[in-house]
């Protein structure tokens, strides 16, 4: 039972403007280091697969810069979307094109967009996690254990207490809570935040697609049947964009039944905004900061300049962002509604 990798280096990345535009969106930044996020993503997991088993899926907009990333992995493993169908149409046709290949294959899906502190602790739970999906015909994922009440991540609940080095049974994935019911499930211990990262054999993963979303793994696998060539090049710039758009976790795992989850501690983030980001920079005279910045009487602001110099005069709590023409100030606590003043503006 071989392992296939399958990387997500779709999405826009919309709340990280004015850094992130459609030409290069947020995996293709290097927001932590000096190296993409699609770049240590592909490091932080390689030792799990080969690179003749691993997919990366993105947008066929991106194609030279993803490729660009990943120069090492063989050419046709990369599967360009001619149109953002979101996460549930990816992992399928993912999935699709290991089965073809390996009716044994089990699958490790990455999102190509987060941050991981301990990645030797990371790896450790994806091969518990993979161990799961060998042994059982089941859905595996990592859960991390909450250590705030966070409104902007998806939860699992987990079957009875949680314990640390297995995979449990997860009762039911929860959507974002406002913040008294996030502060409920933190101090319950039965719920985990949703890492977005799966683990499961492709056969359990197809029986999944089937009983849920069979609109959505049926073209997929009509599409990987015409896999590689000329062919399946055409039909997927052709059909793909009619295969329904939905989450893969709406799509299948919220609706399923087999779910396992293992709860893990391992320095992760989703860097969802730039709130999130802020958090993981080093704090300079009580601010947090990417860049040249100067600051006096200035505190708990999140500060990012890749052209000069910002100064701060007297200010708290304000993200501000400048790259380019582009210049982004907000208050701390709106860095969820970035997107919403995208969606005002005329181009980006």
């Amino acid at each position: 039972m071989a392992v296939h990798l399958l990387l997500l280096a779709g999405g826009k990345g919309t709340r990280f403007w004015p850094l992130s535009r459609p030409e290069r969106p947020k995996q293709l930044l290097p927001l932590l280091s000096e190296k993409t996020l699609l770049r240590e993503t592909y490091e932080r997991v390689r030792s799990l697969g080969k690179p003749e088993r691993t997919w990366i899926l993105g947008a066929k907009s991106l194609e030279k810069q993803i490729r660009g990333e990943l120069p090492e992995l063989p050419a046709g493993r990369f599967i360009f979307e001619p149109v953002g169908r979101n996460t549930a149409a990816s992992v399928a046709l993912g999935a699709a094109l290991a089965l073809k290949e390996d009716p044994r294959a089990r699958l490790a899906v990455f999102p190509c967009d987060h941050h991981i502190a301990d990645a030797a602790a990371f790896r450790r739970a994806a091969r518990l996690a993979l161990k799961a999906a060998r042994e059982e015909h089941v859905l595996a994922t990592l859960g991390v254990r909450p250590d705030r009440p966070e409104t902007g991540y998806g939860y699992i609940r987990v079957a009875g207490a949680i314990r640390t080095g297995r995979a449990q049974v997860a009762e039911a994935f929860v959507e974002k809570p406002d913040l008294p019911r996030a502060k409920r499930y933190l101090s319950g211990g039965r719920h985990l935040w949703n890492s977005g990262m799966f683990f499961f054999s492709a056969a359990a993963l197809r029986d999944a697609f089937l009983a849920s979303a069979p609109d959505i793994w049926e073209p997929a696998e009509d599409l990987a049947a015409s896999y590689p060539g000329r062919r399946f090049a055409h039909r997927l710039s052709e059909e793909y964009s009619s295969i329904p758009a939905r989450s893969f976790d709406v799509a299948v795992m919220e609706k399923a039944s087999n779910l396992r989850v293992l709860p893990t501690d391992f320095g992760w983030s989703d860097v969802g905004n730039w709130e999130a980001l802020g958090g993981l920079l080093d704090e300079t005279e009580g601010n947090r900061i990417r860049g040249r910045v100067m600051a006096l009487d200035a505190r708990e602001n999140i500060v990012i300049d890749t052209e000069g110099l910002t100064a701060l005069l007297g200010v708290e709590n304000l993200i501000v962002v400048r790259s380019g023409e582009r210049l982004l100030v907000c208050r701390r606590d709106r860095a969820q509604s970035v997107g919403e003043l995208l969606e005002l503006m005329d181009t980006e």
